[in-house]
């Protein structure tokens, strides 16, 4: 019989799990953003990051989870598996919505602000939608948008 010797304890294997780094370009990837608005991000303070000694910036998956839970306007998921599924969801811009829903872009705006439809809202003012928000915004809608 072969022992195994184990050399992390679960706590400190979760930990390593939610502290996995993340490059500047997957944070970016996540927001459907610029690798500059990241960065930009990240000097402003709005997002947790810091340097390796090579100068890359990286990021954690709580820092990513934290940010986008300052910025959404709707109910963040609980635990990791919704998370992944959450920010797996098509994101949208405000353009594409206002196409998909026929309406304009200050409707779609003013819907967003108003709570009736929930975006991610950044800091420096981009606007991203997931697609089942979006859908279940338009189920609310008196006129049917046009296919």
């Amino acid at each position: 019989m072969v022992k195994v010797r184990v050399t992390r304890t679960p706590k400190q294997i979760i930990d390593r799990v939610v502290s996995h780094r993340i490059t500047i370009s997957e944070v970016a990837r996540f927001l459907q953003v610029c690798v500059p608005t990241v960065r930009r991000y990240a000097d402003d303070g709005h997002i947790a990051g810091s340097k390796t000694s090579g100068g890359q910036r990286v990021f954690t998956l709580e820092s990513v989870f934290r940010f986008l839970s300052k910025h959404y306007s709707g109910c963040m998921p609980e635990n990791n598996a919704d998370f992944a599924k959450w920010i797996s969801d098509t994101m949208l811009k405000i353009d594409d919505v206002a196409d998909l829903l026929n309406l304009s872009q200050y409707q779609v705006r003013s819907a967003a602000e108003s709570g009736k439809l929930f975006c991610l809202h950044y800091p420096g003012g981009h606007r991203r939608f997931r697609l089942s928000d979006v859908r279940s915004f338009a189920g609310t809608l008196t006129h049917r948008p046009s296919s």
